[in-house]
């Protein structure tokens, strides 16, 4: 299994992770960045905050890449920097938090469950071969 993961890490066999990190790499330019971490009230649509944002920070002459993902909390916005923050190097990052829901992310922390539950997302969150 860690050879699998390491052909995976190293690019040698192609995953969504590397397809996306391709993606944003050829979006970015040399202006400086903003980066979204959020839930669905972050994803861009018509109307939406998102896009919103994206707009108001083109018009100032700033990128935005935004890596929000519908139902997701703080644990994966915490991931999600650490995959793609080195790639983005962002000014900026907004975090649009979600009292409603993304509370529960912290809240599997004080139960015994939850801190396993927590440990498998994060390694799940990080393996190329779970990907």
């Amino acid at each position: 299994m860690a050879l699998l993961e390491g052909l995976l890490r190293v690019g040698i066999i192609d995953t969504p992770l590397h397809q996306e990190r391709r993606a944003i790499d050829e979006r970015l330019t040399s202006r400086p960045r903003v980066l979204i971490l959020g839930d669905s009230f972050s994803i861009e649509g018509p109307g939406s905050v998102g896009t919103l944002l994206r707009e108001h920070f083109d018009a100032h002459g700033i990128d935005t890449v935004n890596l929000a993902k519908m139902g997701e909390g703080t644990s994966y916005y915490l991931d999600r920097l650490r995959l793609y923050g080195d790639l983005v190097r962002p000014r900026l990052v907004l975090v649009n938090y979600f009292a409603g829901n993304d509370l529960t992310d912290t809240l599997y922390e004080s139960d015994p469950r939850g801190k396993t539950r927590m440990l498998v997302k994060h390694l799940m969150a990080r393996s190329f071969a779970a990907n």
